[in-house]
Parts: C-alpha cells; sequence; structure tokens
C-alpha cells in the first residue's frame, strides 16, 4: 500500500509499490490514487542569494536558479527562453492534492478560478505532492531555489484529494494510505479547467481504471482544444497504468502520458513503459528532481508525478510562442520533436523518445517563406559570394526574413547568416604550378598561337597568350588563338578558351612585363571565369583603331570544393556568362591610350556569385568602362595606367527586386628596359583587383507575421555584397636572358588579400627560368 511521509526536513516515498484503488465512492465513481515517489535522498534548501537591483532583463537565462533546476536544464529551455517563451498568459491547469498559495514561487500568478472540488477547504495542500507538481512546472524565476520550466505561466489550482486521505496523524504506520481522488472531483475540475481557458492540465494521478465521468470530461477538454499531461505510474509496468491509458483513449491526440527518465535519459527503474500507449508517450525527468513542497521547503522527489509537469510546462511554452497551435498540434510536435531513447523509432519502453524542447523550438517539417509557397532548405547555405565582394558575407548582416515551418509557426531566418565566401587563394602558388607550352607560328598574314597546359593545374601568363583573364587558371587545359589580316586596315581573330581582352590587347600591340599576382584591371571579371570562345574584330581609321569583341564562357564558384574539383578533373556545375565589347585606341607620339565599354551577362550569377534558388536571383547585366594609357619616358623608361569602373545591374526575379553594384579596379606601371644589359627589364606595379564599391542585393522579404490574421508584412531588405577589406598589390618584376633561355624573378606584396581586412599580408618571391625551343 502506498504510503509518504513528511519530516525532519526530508521527503521519502514509496512509490514503487504498486498503486491501490482505496474505495468506491457513491454513484459508481472510483477513486485514483496519486503518484507519489520512490525513496530518494534529501537534499538541503539551497542559500537563497541576494535580491538583484533593478537591471535591464538579461539576454542570457544561463542563471545559477536555471542551473539548478533540474527540468528546464535537461529537456533544452533555455532555447525557449531565449526565443522569448516564458508561459507568460498561458493557463495550467494542476489536478491535484493543492497548493501553498503562500510560496513566493507562485506569488500573483494563482488564477482566481483556483477552487478545492473535493470540500470546501480553499487551496492550501495538506501533503506536498500538488505543491511539488505545480513548482516542476511553473516555479517562479526569482532566483530562489529553482523555477518551473514555465515560470510564468498562470496556475489554475484544481484541488481533488479528498478530504482526510492526506492527513498524515501516524506517518510511521506502513497501513496509512496516501492522498486519494474521486473520479467525479477529477472530472469537475477538468471542466473547470475547460471552462477557464487553461491550454494544458497536468494530472500526475494514477489508478487502474477510469469512470465514465472522467472519459466524458476528457473528451469535452479535446474538443475545446485543451492538452492533458497524465502520469504514467510507478509500478515498472510494461505499460501504462489503466487510469493513463483510459485518459490518452479519450483524448483525441490531445494525451500525452509521461514516463519518467534519470539524468542519464535512461527508463527510470520505477516507471511504467510506453507498451500499447506508445504512440502517445513521452519520457521526462522524473528522478530526483528538486521542487518546493507545501511548506516551501525544497527538496528531491521522483516518480512520473514530476516527469508530467516537466512536458505540461513544454506545451506552455509552445502555446505562448506559437498562438496558431491547437491543441493537437502542440501535443503531435513535442511527439515527433523527442530524443529519440532505446530502439529507433517509436518504441515499446520510451514511447516516442525524451522531451526536446529546444527542438520543438525549431522549425518542423517543410519550411516556406510566409505569404508565398517558396520553399526554404535550412540545411542548404545561403549562397556563394565572389573574388570582388570580398568579406562582405563575413560582416555580420541580419537580412531577416519570416519563415513558416509544417506546422505554419514563424520564424525569424536570417539570408545572410551562413553566405559563403570566396575563400582567398594564395595566388602565386597557383601561378607556378603546371607546365605550359607556347607555340606560335605565322605566314602570310595569318598568326596562329597555342597554349597547353600538361598538368591538372595551369599558370598565369601576362603576355599576349593569356588563357583567360588576369587569375590563375588551375584546371588541364589547351587554348588557342588564330588572327589573320583580311585587309590592309582589318584584322579579325578567334580564340578557343581564349578571353577577348587578351585578343583585343595583341591587335592593339599592348605590352606588359610578366608580373604573377598584380593584375591588369581591363581583363578582370571580378570572378573566376573561363572563355570558351572569343571574337575581335579590329579596323583602322584615320589613326584610330576601332576594336570590336564578343566571347562566351562560364563562371565557377570560388569555393574549397571546386578549387579541390579542379585538381581531380571532377566538373562541378557551371553558370554562363556572355560579353561584348568596343574599344577605340590611338598613339600619339611617345604616348598610347585606348578607352573602351564592355557589357557583361551572367546567367544565374551575379558578378560571379550564386544565391540559393529561395532568393531567386536570376543574373545580372554588367557594363564596365575601361581606360589605359601608357607613355614612353626615354633611355628605356615606361610609364602606364589602367583602370576598370564598372556598374552591375541585378535582374529583377522572384524575391529580388533589383540592385546596383559599382565595382572599380586599377595599376599603375613603371619599367626600365636594359637595366643591367641591353636586353634585361625591371618593372613595377601597384594595383588593386577588382572590388564592389558599393551596392548590393535589393530584396522583397516578409519581415513580419500575424498569427491573429494570418498575414504576412513585407519589407525591402538588402544584402549588402561590398566588403570592407581592399587589396593591395604591389610586385616588383625583373627579367633577363640566360643561357638561351629567361631568367624571371618576381617579388610581391599584397595587402589585406583577396578584400579580407582581417587577413594576414600576403608577401611571396618567386624565380623562374624558362628555355626557348
Amino acid at each position: 500500500m502506498a504510503k509518504y511521509r513528511l519530516g525532519r526536513g526530508y521527503f521519502l516515498g514509496t512509490a514503487l509499490l504498486p498503486l491501490v484503488l482505496l474505495s468506491a465512492c457513491g454513484g459508481g465513481g472510483s477513486r485514483t490514487t496519486s503518484t507519489p515517489t520512490p525513496p530518494a535522498a534529501p537534499t538541503p534548501t539551497p542559500t537563497p542569494t541576494p535580491a538583484p537591483t533593478p537591471t535591464p532583463t538579461p539576454t542570457s537565462f544561463d542563471t545559477a536558479e536555471f542551473r539548478r533546476s533540474d527540468g528546464p536544464s535537461q529537456h533544452g529551455a533555455i532555447d525557449a527562453y531565449d526565443a522569448g517563451a516564458t508561459g507568460d498568459g498561458i493557463i495550467i491547469g494542476v489536478i491535484d492534492s493543492g497548493i501553498n498559495p503562500n510560496s513566493a514561487e507562485f506569488t500573483g500568478r494563482i488564477h482566481p478560478d483556483s477552487q478545492d472540488f473535493a470540500g470546501s477547504r480553499g487551496i492550501g495542500d495538506e501533503g506536498g505532492h500538488g505543491s511539488a507538481v505545480a513548482s516542476v512546472a511553473a516555479a517562479g524565476k526569482n532566483d530562489v531555489d529553482v523555477h518551473g520550466i514555465a515560470f510564468d505561466s498562470d496556475i489554475l489550482v484544481l484541488r481533488t484529494d479528498s478530504p482526510g486521505t492526506c492527513a498524515m496523524d501516524d506517518p510511521d504506520d506502513p497501513d496509512d494510505d496516501g492522498c486519494s481522488h474521486a473520479g467525479g472531483a477529477i472530472a469537475a475540475a477538468l471542466n473547470q479547467a475547460r471552462a477557464s481557458g487553461a491550454r494544458v492540465v497536468n494530472i500526475s494521478l494514477g489508478g487502474p481504471d477510469i469512470s465514465n465521468t472522467v472519459r466524458n470530461a476528457i473528451s469535452n477538454a479535446a474538443a475545446a482544444g485543451v492538452v492533458v499531461v497524465v502520469s504514467a505510474g510507478n509500478d515498472g509496468a510494461a505499460t501504462p497504468d489503466g487510469f493513463a491509458a483510459g485518459i490518452a483513449d479519450s483524448g483525441s491526440g490531445h494525451v500525452i502520458i509521461a514516463g519518467s527518465v534519470g539524468a542519464s535519459e535512461n527508463i527510470s527503474s520505477f516507471s511504467n513503459r510506453a507498451g500499447a500507449q506508445s504512440a502517445n508517450f513521452l519520457t521526462a525527468l522524473g528522478e530526483r528532481v528538486q521542487a518546493d513542497d507545501n511548506a516551501g521547503t525544497a527538496f528531491l522527489w521522483s516518480g512520473t508525478s514530476f516527469s508530467a509537469p516537466q512536458v505540461s510546462g513544454a506545451v506552455a511554452l509552445l502555446a505562448q510562442a506559437f498562438p496558431n497551435l491547437t491543441g493537437a498540434q502542440i501535443v503531435d510536435l513535442l511527439l515527433t520533436s523527442a530524443r529519440d531513447a532505446g530502439a529507433a523509432g517509436t518504441d515499446a519502453i520510451y514511447g516516442r523518445g525524451v522531451l526536446d524542447i529546444a527542438a520543438a523550438f525549431q522549425p518542423q517539417g517543410q519550411t516556406a517563406l510566409a505569404g508565398s509557397k517558396i520553399a526554404v532548405d535550412l540545411t542548404d547555405s545561403s549562397g556563394q559570394t565572389s573574388t570582388a565582394m570580398g568579406d562582405a558575407a563575413l560582416q555580420g548582416q541580419n537580412v531577416g526574413a519570416v519563415i513558416l515551418d509544417g506546422f505554419d509557426r514563424a520564424f525569424a531566418l536570417n539570408l545572410a547568416h551562413d553566405l559563403k565566401v570566396a575563400v582567398p587563394e594564395y595566388k602565386l602558388t597557383g601561378a607556378l604550378r603546371g607546365d605550359r607550352r607556347n607555340m606560335t607560328a605565322s605566314s602570310a598574314g595569318v598568326q596562329i598561337a597555342v597554349n597547353i597546359a600538361s598538368t591538372p593545374v595551369g599558370i598565369v601568363g601576362r603576355d599576349n597568350l593569356t588563357l583567360s583573364d588576369s587569375n590563375a587558371r588551375k584546371a588541364r587545359m589547351l587554348a588557342a588563338s588564330v588572327m589573320t589580316q583580311v585587309s590592309p586596315n582589318t584584322k579579325v581573330a578567334f580564340g578557343f578558351r581564349r578571353s577577348s581582352s587578351g585578343l583585343v590587347a595583341q591587335m592593339q600591340g599592348a605590352h606588359a612585363p610578366a608580373f604573377l599576382v598584380a593584375p591588369t584591371p581591363t581583363s578582370e571579371r571580378g570572378f573566376t571565369g573561363q572563355a570558351k570562345s572569343a571574337l575581335v574584330l579590329r579596323r583602322e581609321i584615320a589613326g584610330f583603331g576601332l576594336t570590336a569583341s564578343a566571347e562566351s564562357g562560364s563562371a565557377r564558384l570560388d569555393s574549397d570544393e571546386n578549387r579541390l574539383d579542379e585538381l581531380t578533373g571532377t566538373d562541378r556545375e557551371r553558370y554562363r556568362f556572355s560579353g561584348f565589347g568596343l574599344a577605340i585606341d590611338r598613339k600619339i607620339g611617345a604616348a598610347s591610350l585606348s578607352i573602351a565599354t564592355n557589357w557583361l551577362g551572367e546567367d544565374r550569377t551575379i558578378l560571379g556569385s550564386r544565391f540559393v534558388d529561395t532568393i531567386g536571383a536570376r543574373g545580372a547585366q554588367s557594363w564596365f568602362v575601361d581606360g589605359r594609357a601608357a607613355y614612353d619616358i626615354g633611355n628605356g623608361w615606361r610609364a602606364g595606367a589602367s583602370w576598370r569602373q564598372g556598374w552591375t545591374q541585378i535582374d529583377s526575379a522572384s524575391l529580388v527586386t533589383g540592385g546596383t553594384l559599382k565595382t572599380s579596379s586599377f595599376a599603375a606601371d613603371v619599367s626600365k628596359a636594359g637595366l643591367f644589359t641591353t636586353s634585361d627589364q625591371i618593372a613595377f606595379r601597384f594595383a588593386q583587383p577588382l572590388r564592389v564599391s558599393s551596392g548590393g542585393l535589393n530584396l522583397n522579404l516578409p519581415v513580419g507575421y500575424s498569427y491573429e490574421t494570418l498575414q504576412t508584412e513585407f519589407g525591402q531588405r538588402t544584402l549588402n555584397l561590398a566588403p570592407q577589406g581592399r587589396e593591395l598589390v604591389s610586385e616588383l618584376a625583373y627579367a633577363t636572358p640566360l643561357w638561351g633561355g629567361y631568367l624571371n624573378t618576381n617579388l610581391f606584396w599584397r595587402q589585406e588579400p583577396g578584400h579580407f581586412e582581417a587577413l594576414n599580408d600576403d608577401f611571396g618571391a618567386a624565380v623562374r627560368f624558362q628555355l626557348k625551343f
């Protein structure tokens, strides 16, 4: 026969003994006993800490009181607290032996409809069981002892213990029974909870069966959307007791049966298992749970009686945070988000698993942007920026959007949070790896050039055989061009894997020292692109040169994965681009000048960046204005400068309403031929690679959602794509004939490489020897 005893500052229970039906009441109803605790070691009451002076609400709930609170800590409630859920405004009904109305843990939160349904004694607690259960669910956050799962919720005290059954006149008598509860009182309490607007009712009671009166009350409560949490029983049986099973069978998907686990989340020896009720069964901490008794003293309690209020508190947190949820949805959410335990999936011991409040506060099921049917994959990155954008994605931007999960719950999603960046590479390594062969032949106005990289990675050239642009190509490639003089004033050139910029420079007769790292602005796109084909037509008119060009190719995202693929020969998805250009140049004495305008069209990329399909960025159109000037000073000295200014217009599509990126790059050169010998050359370049100077991606996003009207508020947000860093490159190059070939030496210094403000400077040097055959 069950008993519990209170005295000398500690609590003992014998809930490992079977629960017993004490007696039948008039009218055919039954009485069920409370589920007291198995023996537990006492714990001293924690020393109260001084009340804090008024301060702003802390952003962290990781306090000493929280760390003493077993359930909130084990079940991840702090995630709910950080999200603003505390149970505020939610009514938790507690059908039990009453409560200590004078406890500071419940001050100001005892609902006025609280009452005694088995007599006229008031809501005071004779035995302490009801106070402890209410404490686990909703003890206040007051920096004293512990706080409950839903510490701001209102407590509807529904006292149902039969008069005199909780008396302890002779606590040493092993035949002295504990509290008993009549079915009629329980049913009346359920009806009151429904009338008072309780979202959840906790029943930490048990027994072998359930009366028809209670069945009807459960059914009516479920029809009103009330969630009922009932303890599984403490017999160590293979299935919940008859009282719990009957409530679940009558609850139409609004009932959770709570079993007990310890701190290690193994099923408690005393806890009834899930058995035939596994679909409705959820475990929670029920061993050595610290809670206050009817005298306001903290003890350690054990039993499924204390697992149930952990779950009830979780229901209250969800009901406050997501007012759109029905009772059945809250039950479904807690069951489907539970941590799996025991055998994989739903099993006969743990049922659906262990209560996981943190998981329940994460999106579940299919997610989509609010106000639309645009699906959102939370496992996918928001996108990948390009080299011209540098560290823009690392600036802690909050481009917030509202998404709805499978339960139509609203969540804030930062679309800029997980953007990948184009990781800066150390260009000297890429420039020196590989083996390239240049071969040229000419006859009767026709010039043919072939460039072959015989290893998986190539090198950067700065002569007229540049393979594509100023970026190092890192895959095995073959490039070729054919140039022919079709008339005295007209030339035409075709290129395979040659950029149009290289062919234009060749036709204009431009030349520059062989820099390994410092870029040539007029050939920069701001991303790694490989030209597939190019066509250039040049006509000389009255001392001016007019050059038209066209090219097509593909962009590849600058990521570590893609760089590895290039080394291994794997071909990931590429993104098409095409371009057209018109340039005019002229030589005036020792000076040569050129100005050009170029158009670049991208399919599904924006200056080489790529964004997730949810955002819907479809491409961009860029215009570049290029300038180049050089002057032969004399005595072998030559000075030059080149620059590029760009404007990228982002195509509108889906969430994208447009946006303009401004870009720029420049270089200044000085060189001296015949420094030590008649054939050597030394040169210096100071340059900035192409960089986004301002602008971003304009988005029309769902920024607000009303649970009352189910309406979505949209607003304009901008994803900034301009980096804080600015790469500046200084490079010194020296070349001299040696042993039938050329000895080349390069020294360089890159500040804020890749336009990453936080990166250390990149220094390097290279010595190369090239033979001519």
